[in-house]
């Protein structure tokens, strides 16, 4: 392409035409059409947000040479009349932007208990920068009761924000009688709300994750009632009959759930 991309592996590199026959406007208008077209570019570190400073010098050189080439007396800060460099400064800035975070805490517990969620949450950013916010959006079914630390019961919706003890602490407590056999999981709808922050410069954004808890059913004892019976002597006893009458009639009516 006739442009050298030269680096000196302490941080310099050096952008130059390298076709000879090229005249000097043949030769900046090839550089220039190399660096507008993005040839040269800057790529930061992974996670990197901030202000830095890039030193850019340009250097022009003399096509003259031997006796047409004036003396180093009138050279600049090159100390030669042969080229002359100009420094200049380019600052970038970096805006922050928010990583995906990952959130985990699915569950398993008994039905009738109180059930612990191991809420997890991970920030994808690891240089710091981040800040992470949770509460809890909603929770199905509705009856099932959430508990912090403290034992204090939380009402998901109302942008109660946790803390670090909340989410160690964190329990969920099934309706009566639930278990997911029966109906389906218990589902915590968990909202975390992302801050990268970087040299004054601010990103957010919001994150939804649904955390699932199975309810594993227990049986729970029936509610048998007392039966009487009457017969006469010497006949056979119906008991089928009574103990169905002491039921109204079904004996899913002795079942809890």
């Amino acid at each position: 392409s006739g442009i050298t991309v030269t680096h000196d592996g302490n941080g310099t590199y050096l952008v130059e035409t390298t076709d000879a026959s090229l005249s000097a406007v043949a030769a900046e208008t090839l550089l220039d059409g190399f660096l507008n077209s993005g040839g040269l570019s800057f790529d930061p570190r992974q996670d990197y947000a901030g202000e830095l400073n890039l030193k850019i010098e340009s250097i022009s050189t003399e096509d003259a040479v031997g006796d047409q080439l004036a003396d180093s007396s009138f050279g600049g800060v090159d100390g030669t009349s042969k080229t002359e460099t100009v420094e200049t400064t380019v600052s970038l800035k970096v805006n922050p932007v928010v990583d995906d975070p990952t959130v985990k805490g699915n569950a398993k517990g008994l039905e009738d208990t109180d059930i612990s969620v191991p809420l997890n949450i991970t920030l994808g950013a690891t240089d710091g920068s981040e800040t992470a916010k949770e509460t809890i959006a909603g929770v199905v079914p509705a009856g099932t009761r959430i508990f912090v630390a403290g034992g204090i019961e939380i009402t998901p919706g109302d942008g109660y924000e946790l803390t670090d003890a909340d989410i160690a602490a964190l329990t969920v407590r099934p309706p009566s009688n639930y278990s997911s056999s029966h109906s389906a999981p218990i589902e915590l709808n968990i909202v975390t709300t992302v801050t990268d922050t970087a040299d004054g410069a601010v990103s957010t954004d919001v994150f939804n994750d649904t955390i699932t808890i199975e309810v594993e059913g227990v049986a729970d004892k029936p509610n048998n009632p007392d039966a009487t019976v009457t017969a006469d002597e010497d006949q056979p006893i119906a008991l089928g009959a009574g103990i169905l009458t002491a039921a109204s009639g079904d004996l899913n009516n002795t079942l809890v759930d």
